[in-house]
């Protein structure tokens, strides 16, 4: 069997037939979204030696993700948002070649520096998430990174100095969050910025010295 698409639109699907059916097909697009799927994510998509996209997000899965289908080496886009119960940390083996989004999920612990190792990331949205600790400094070094969204996380700690040259970013989104210190003056233009001020400033944010002073006259409007 040779299967490219494989869509499920409705709201009940049996889980066993999901197992047999994942260790007969090689070449699959799995769409799950506002279907109602509950239960875990089966292992057995890590054996899909050409999965290129699954997006299952808007479901009640629940569980943590198994680390077979993390490291599946081909996975172009990984969507599993807005399944509050999915739980876990991001493993160290992890692949992605295009766009990760673990939104709206009880997912936690740091961010790997790993994910810096795949050039061809365009997005990473982690929001509403339980992720905390510093961004990967890897992460500036994506030259395709259009789209980095944290914002509704205990992420902390400061921009990493690269992102000044990060030129392929049109959203980054780190409001809500515990940043601070000052956001690069080549991020200011970019389309969609959204940072807490005065925790963070810059963009025509004050920043404050130790005393919590402003030490430069600006306009107030960081919350872009």
């Amino acid at each position: 069997m040779n299967v490219t698409t494989i869509l499920f639109v409705s709201e009940e699907v049996a889980s066993c037939c999901c197992y047999i059916l994942f260790e007969e097909v090689s070449n699959l697009f799995l769409f799950q979204f506002e279907n109602l799927l509950t239960g875990s994510i089966p292992s057995e998509l890590g054996l899909l030696s050409q999965l290129r996209v699954l997006t299952a997000w808007a479901n009640k899965l629940s569980g943590s993700i198994p680390p077979e289908v993390w490291a599946q080496p081909d996975k172009n886009t990984f969507i599993v948002s807005s399944n509050a119960d999915l739980t876990g940390t991001i493993p160290t083996e992890i692949s992605v070649l295009g766009a990760l989004s673990l939104s709206d999920t009880s997912i936690s612990g740091p961010i790997p520096s790993e994910l810096g190792m795949f050039s061809s990331i365009f997005a990473i949205d982690l929001s509403n998430s339980m992720v905390t600790g510093a961004i990967p400094s890897e992460l500036a070094n994506l030259p395709r990174l259009a789209f980095l969204e944290l914002d509704s996380t205990s992420v902390s700690g400061t921009l990493p100095n690269m992102f000044a040259s990060q030129t392929s970013l049109v959203s980054l989104m780190v409001n809500d969050t515990l940043m601070t210190g000052e956001v690069p003056d080549a991020l200011c233009d970019i389309s969609i910025l959204h940072f807490d001020c005065p925790d963070m400033c810059g963009c025509n944010c004050p920043c404050m010295d130790g005393e919590g002073m402003n030490i430069n006259v600006a306009a107030n409007n960081a919350t872009r």
